[in-house]
């Protein structure tokens, strides 16, 4: 049971398929490997939790919307983030990706000093 939509500011997802360049649901959805039946009740019931979409099927179409989960199932709220969130999701792709290396690179460095304090390493 779905609710009447109100956030006009919001994207559906049948204008994100289209500005992604499928003007066709049935194309998108073979192109993603989801049944249109299935696809097509996902553009009829795009409201948040009331789209009932399994999150394996919110993955595949994200990617290949290259967009959120998020955007995907309607969710126009955006969750507490803190600043160094804030700064990331206004970096360019190339530059996310350095980030998400760094961060890697710190992880390690944490892993690598809990060793040597339990004496794995030493």
């Amino acid at each position: 049971m779905g609710r009447k939509k109100n956030d006009s500011d919001r994207s559906t997802l049948r204008q994100m398929r289209r500005a992604a360049g499928f003007t066709s649901a049935k194309a998108f959805a073979d192109s993603i490997g989801i049944p249109l039946a299935t696809y097509v009740r996902y553009e009829q019931e795009h409201d948040g939790p009331y789209t009932c979409m399994p999150i394996a099927n919110a993955w595949k179409i994200a990617d290949a919307l290259e967009t959120t989960v998020d955007a995907i199932i309607g969710r126009s709220e955006k969750p507490f983030c803190g600043k160094v969130q804030g700064f990331y999701d206004g970096l360019s792709n190339e530059n996310k990706a350095r980030m998400d290396e760094f961060m890697y690179y710190l992880e390690f460095l944490e892993r690598m000093g809990s060793d040597l304090e339990s004496g794995f390493l030493g």
